[in-house]
């Protein structure tokens, strides 16, 4: 699945590079979240959301997965939140999805 990219995100070239390799081969929602979602701010790591319908071991695997594989490219912090589909989240975790400044990656 490819990623999409507004001008408005504050990632220089070899983040989008790292982030296409990382998530390579997803077929599922991601978001960017936090400060590159924001063209004023300074700054900050990225942030990503990635929806996924694995139980609890292989939403940590496929994170760990992400990051190693971002961070092989770009020496750079990157946090990735791996949660299931919005109708299979729990209410304090579609609080906290829903409450989230975010931009759709895969739309």
């Amino acid at each position: 699945m490819a990623l999409h990219f507004n001008s408005k995100l504050r990632l220089d070239k070899q983040q989008k590079m790292a982030l296409e390799i990382a998530l390579e081969h997803l077929e599922t929602e991601i978001y960017l979240f936090g400060s590159r979602t924001n063209p004023d701010s300074k700054g900050g790591d990225v942030d990503v959301f990635v929806l996924n319908d694995g139980n609890q071991e292989e939403n940590y695997i496929l994170q760990k997965k992400i990051i190693r594989k971002y961070q092989q490219i770009c020496d750079e912090r990157i946090d990735v939140i791996v949660l299931p589909p919005v109708h299979s989240m729990e209410y304090a975790q579609k609080v906290f999805f829903e409450s989230t400044e975010k931009v759709c990656l895969t739309s």
